[in-house]
């Protein structure tokens, strides 16, 4: 079966974190400040604050700052939501866009977004948002502007790479991102102030407080991050065998009738941590299942949309319809993508669809 991830680990991460393991600091330590440090210079900010997830990452990014009404976009993965409900604030989701499926701009600018003070933007399936138009609605509305970039990690837009866009941003390391720990995440940010809130919340001193905040344990180990580490080292030559494995898929899939691919907007630069296709004539059950009996994994999308989830219905009411995302849950499907994927299981991902939709 060909899997829809699998992470890359090397005998160098191994001998990294078996390093911290031998000497007995396992904590965390300077290998976590060094981890912080590395990652801060690659994505171009001056803070960077390690934590045990992505989803206490985006839950410190909107926890810390005090935001009461985010704006999110109905596709993408739960615990985005998760976070926001936990972080105090009401999610107000709207739709998104038909060629990125990243959050619409113009809902920034309509009655969807009215009472908000900050919006999350997601980097769907590796792909950059709209950063340009959606700066300037939140410009405009007064709206902060939070990253949540777990998907796209070493992603860049018009020259920078995605995370250093927001006041803030969120990631993840988790075990099938481009960048993996096992579980593990961090909050980034440019302001100094913040970056010193998001230290004492993470727990980093025993005898500070927050005045709106009890700070927790949120740290990650050094063994992780010397994980970590090791994989930002690779993290560019990941992300080239991500792309030179979309391209192949693009050239084997382009007249293939009955699925639509997404294409790059301009100016931008995807990581490809997802590779999705939309379903144009089968239906995606039965689509997977196919797929599955031929040896290989294709996986669900964001179904159902935030705005469909059962706890948006029972603490916030009846949801208004969201036609683009709803059509996105029912269609889109996710093709197997990892680095150390080979040509011939691409071909072979190729003929299985070929076979189905003949």
């Amino acid at each position: 079966m060909i899997p829809l991830a699998r992470p890359t680990i090397t005998a160098d991460d191994t001998r990294a974190v078996q390093a911290v393991l031998e000497s007995g600091n396992i904590a965390t330590g300077s290998v976590v400040k060094e981890f912080e440090e590395k990652s801060a210079r690659y994505i171009g900010r001056n803070h960077a604050i390690a934590v045990n997830s992505g989803t206490i990452a985006l839950y410190l990014a909107v926890r810390v700052p005090g935001f009461r009404k985010v704006v999110l976009p109905a596709i993408t993965c739960p615990e985005v939501l998760n976070a926001v409900v936990h972080a105090g604030a009401e999610p107000l989701v709207v739709d998104v866009d038909e060629e990125t499926h990243n959050l619409d701009p113009r809902e920034l600018r309509g009655d969807r977004a009215a009472g908000a003070d900050a919006v999350v933007i997601t980097h769907a399936y590796g792909h950059p948002a709209r950063i340009d138009e959606i700066r300037e609605a939140c410009q405009s509305r007064g709206l902060t502007l939070i990253e949540d970039f777990a998907q796209s990690t070493g992603a860049t837009y018009r020259g920078g790479r995605c995370g250093s866009f927001g006041a803030v941003s969120a990631t993840s390391f988790y075990a099938t991102k481009s960048l993996t720990t096992g579980h593990g995440g961090m909050v980034l940010t440019d302001s100094d102030d913040l970056g010193r809130k998001l230290r004492i919340a993470r727990g980093d001193e025993a005898y500070e407080y927050l005045d709106s905040f009890v700070p927790l344990n949120l740290k990650i180990t050094d063994f992780q991050a010397a994980m970590g580490i090791r994989q930002l080292e690779r993290l560019d030559g990941f992300l080239e065998k991500r792309r030179r494995i979309a391209a192949l898929y693009r050239a084997q899939l382009a007249d293939m009738a009955g699925i639509t691919l997404l294409h790059e907007q301009e100016g931008a630069m995807s990581c490809y941590y997802k590779f999705v296709i939309m379903l144009d004539s089968i239906r995606k059950e039965t689509f997977i299942s196919g797929m599955r009996g031929k040896g290989v994994q294709a996986g669900v999308l964001y179904d159902p949309p935030l705005h469909r989830m059962k706890i948006m219905k029972a603490r916030y009411g009846a949801a208004r319809r969201l036609p683009v995302a709803e059509r996105i849950a029912e269609q889109a499907v996710s093709l197997p993508i990892f680095p150390s994927m080979s040509d011939s299981d691409v071909r072979k991902v190729c003929r299985a669809i070929g076979e189905l939709m003949a």
